[in-house]
Order: structure tokens, then sequence, then C-alpha cells
């Protein structure tokens, strides 16, 4: 079968090259398309060559991709060597390579960019018809009209993306800010319970008060109130015996131990002693 026009595009835009082949055929429009058209077991190059000697126009699918690829440059290269006409379609709008401009630049461009999708599909469609010279009463559909339906789905997929996107980060901020409102609120109460604790041993409880309080705080209150009289009580009974044991301690130390005067008196003789010298006294008289 002769095809009327042969799609290049890079296999990165393949989802819109094959919704703009589907377009084309079911208007009447034969198109050759990659790897479609390629028979099993054949050579890429072969093929690709001998599809673009026999096809009568070449469209051209613009993007980044296409731009930047080496394949998409080979293949419009045939094409000026085989003088088929050139119909450019720019889907993105990014700035032409040298190499591409060289082959393309002066050529009448149809925009993709800013279109809707069916009134650029209609344009293309009428250039193409132009350019071939064919009667649109001799085309008739090659297959059945899918594109539309494809298109359609992509948007509506893209819009449910988008929708479950913005709804995500929606529910994520949300979650985020409750969060911080709940941190910012915690801490305060533990502050609060703080500022009670300290507060309340300074401040007399009223009986109303200690009425109303339950009974296990009341048990609580009793016991430690238990607690430190029984405290105080040993420590006043520890004082005291401490002075009791000190105290003759102390006086046993302040009182001073007499010690023995030293006497210069001459020891006292005995009255036998007295009399023995008497004697001897006047014998020795007697002798004088």
């Amino acid at each position: 079968m002769t095809h009327d026009i042969f799609i290049s595009y890079s296999s990165n835009d393949k989802n819109y090259a094959d919704a703009v082949c589907n377009f084309l055929e079911a208007r009447g429009i034969r198109c050759w398309i990659a790897p479609r058209d390629i028979p099993a077991g054949t050579n890429w190059a072969g093929a690709i060559n001998g599809a673009m000697h026999n096809v009568k126009a070449m469209l051209l699918i613009f993007t980044t991709a296409s731009n930047e690829s080496n394949q998409v440059l080979n293949e419009v290269n045939l094409a000026t060597d085989y003088n088929k006409p050139i119909i450019p379609l720019r889907k993105e709008n990014s700035e032409l390579s040298s190499e591409l401009a060289y082959y393309i630049k002066r050529l009448h461009w149809l925009d993709a960019v800013d279109k809707p999708t069916e009134a650029l599909l209609n344009e293309l469609y009428d250039n193409i018809v132009a350019v071939l010279g064919i009667k649109t009463s001799d085309l008739h559909p090659v297959a059945a009209p899918i594109i539309e339906t494809k298109l359609k789905t992509t948007k509506k997929s893209n819009k449910a993306v988008i929708f479950g996107i913005v709804g995500f980060v929606a529910v994520a901020v949300i979650a985020v800010i409750v969060i911080l409102l709940l941190s910012n609120k915690e801490p305060s109460k533990d502050t609060n319970k703080q500022d009670t604790t300290q507060t309340t041993p300074q401040v007399q409880e009223s009986p109303k008060t200690i009425e109303s309080k339950q009974p296990e705080q009341l048990q609580e209150q009793q016991k430690t109130e238990e607690i430190e009289s029984t405290k105080k009580v040993k420590e006043k009974t520890d004082k005291t015996i401490k002075r009791e044991t000190e105290a003759p301690q102390q006086e046993k130390k302040s009182i001073p131990t007499e010690q023995p005067k030293e006497t210069t008196e001459k020891p006292k003789q005995k009255p036998e002693e007295l009399i023995i010298k008497k004697k001897v006294s006047t014998e020795k008289d007697v002798n004088k």
C-alpha cells in the first residue's frame, strides 16, 4: 500500500504522533509511521529510506526532544534530498537548532502551542490536502476515528492528575497546620500544670476547698502531714539526747584536777625522836 505522508517525530512524543496519525487516517490520508510500518526483520534505515522515497510529503512534529534528535535530523535530510514537501507542526515552543534551521527555517509552520486541539487538527488536515493536491471526495477513511477519544481521555486524565495533586497538597497543608496548632497547645498545658504545682504549697487552702477535695487526696495529705510530724518529733528527741549526753562530759572537762602542792615544810618529827634528842643534848652538857 502506498502512503501519502511520512510522520517524523521523537520517540518521547510517540503518543502524540500516534494520535495525529489516527486522526489523519480517519479522514482518508494514508500515513507512514515507525515502528508500525516497518516489517519485522528488515533494516531500520533501509525501511525509512524506502518509505521516504515513496511518500508524497513529510509531517514533522517539532518538540524539544525532536529538535535534539539525530534520527529526526536524518529524516529531514532525506526529505530534502528527495524533494519532498515538509510540513512542520510546532507542539512545543522551543528554539530551533542550527541543524534543523538549515532545512526548515524558511518554511511556514503550524503552531500547536496555543491553539485548541480540534481546530489545530482540522487546519493540519486542510494543509496536507492542499500540499498533496487531493480532492476530499476521493478520500476514504483508512481506520476508525479513535483520535478524538484519545485526546479527550488524555485531557481528562491530565485534569484528574492535576486535581489529585492539588487535593493531596491541600490535605498535607491542613495536616501540618493541625499538628502545629496541637504542638503549640500542649506545652501551654504543661506550663500551667507546673505553675499550679509551684503555687499550691504557698497558698493556704480554705476549709471549703479542703472539703471539696476527694477523699484520696485528703488521705495523701494526712499521710504526708503525719510523716512530717514524726520527722520533727524525731529531730527534737535526737537534739535533747545529744544535749544530755554532751552536758556531763563538758562538766568533767571544765573541773580542773588539783595537783598536789609541793610543801617546803619539813616533816614533823615524832615525840619519841624528840625525847631521844633531848637526852642526848643533856648528856653532852653534863660531860662538858
